[in-house]
């Protein structure tokens, strides 16, 4: 039972903590940073991101209560012994790979600081999707496209991004 509320749970808590950060940084952001235009200020972006991310939150935390509940029937109406197999190697990668995408977020709210928006967001992108195993080529087009628009278009819909030590 404990197996299948973690497993249906750690999802949405996994958006919970960041959104929180999210909007957390938002304010610490408006604090420091106090500007005329809320929308073009350097926290707007950060406090969109984090409504937006617990509000999926919400929707997912629900959709999994009503998951855990049919799951829980389930468990009951079976038997005991498919508690006992083990895990497919498919679903361990998952989870692994679950905790490393948990942790290159964490790392990379970390390195924003220091290495700007810009580049901390390419950084992560580009090991995102090298943990998803797509292509090469696909991994440079899609880094370099994003790069392009936070160096030029943001700066040109007057969005102000936090900036590191190379000044991008």
């Amino acid at each position: 039972m404990i197996s299948i509320v973690l497993d249906k749970m750690a999802f949405p808590l996994f958006m919970f903590v960041t959104g929180v950060i999210a909007v957390f940084e938002s304010i610490r952001l408006t604090e420091k940073y106090v500007d005329g235009d809320w929308l073009s200020g350097p926290s707007s972006f950060m406090m969109i991101l984090g409504l937006i991310i617990l509000a999926i939150c919400f929707i997912e935390t629900v959709k999994s209560v009503f998951q855990i509940r049919s799951d829980l029937k389930k468990l009951n109406d079976t038997v005991a012994t498919k508690e006992n197999e083990e895990k497919s190697d498919e679903e361990k990668g998952y989870i692994k790979d679950m905790i490393i995408s948990f942790a290159m977020v964490l790392v990379y709210i970390f390195i924003i600081k220091y290495t700007g928006f810009a580049l901390a967001t390419v950084i992560y992108l580009a090991a995102n999707l090298m943990l998803l195993k797509n292509p090469v080529l696909r991994v440079v087009l899609t880094v370099v496209v994003i790069l392009a628009l936070l160096l030029w278009g943001a700066p040109a819909m007057g969005i102000s991004l936090p900036r590191g030590f190379l000044g991008f």
